[in-house]
């Protein structure tokens, strides 16, 4: 069983234990090896769960996919909202800003038992893999971290351009 399906005190419901599991075999496998009746067992429900919970397997693969992205955004905010409150109505330092871009995923890594391979699995499977696609909602969760970054980044670097500020938070982000 999942690590962190042992680690749990109190058994999290059907959907977060395939989550949960899938998370793991995706980043383990990639996303089309898993089968889902290994996913199921090791989260311990039964096959059709995946079906009513996600709809399909692909439905499976987006939620983890957004169960990520959103983690990792809402963490993003949250340091980009203290450093913003920290900074008193003057501008965030530009490294400050990277950092909030960066630290999230980088802190996840280092909390993570096995060093971070399983968090760098999944997200280089989600950018490398055949199978692998970014779905329709994940669009919105990074435009909402890319206005909130814009903002900052532009007043802390006014004498970069709209365009260029754009593209140093695409590959940032």
């Amino acid at each position: 069983m999942s690590a962190a399906l042992k680690n749990k005190s109190k058994s999290p419901k059907a959907s977060e234990r395939i989550l949960i599991a899938a998370e793991e075999a995706f980043a383990n496998e990639g996303f089309e090896r898993p089968s889902l009746r290994d996913i199921t067992a090791t989260a311990k429900v039964n096959l059709a769960s995946v079906s009513y919970y996600f709809g399909s397997r692909d439905g499976l693969v987006d939620a983890v996919i957004i169960r990520a992205v959103k983690r990792w955004n809402n963490a993003r905010i949250e340091q980009l909202d203290r450093c913003i409150e920290h900074a008193k109505g003057a501008p965030v330092p530009v490294e400050e800003i990277v950092a909030c871009v960066v630290d999230p995923i980088l802190n996840e890594a280092k909390d993570s038992p096995d060093g971070g391979s399983y968090l760098g699995s999944l997200l280089g499977r989600t950018m490398n893999d055949p199978g692998s696609r970014f779905p329709e909602a994940v669009g919105p969760a990074y435009a909402q971290v890319m206005q909130r970054f814009d903002e900052a980044l532009s007043r802390s670097a006014p004498h970069l351009e709209k365009r260029e500020v754009f593209w140093r938070l695409f590959f940032g982000v």
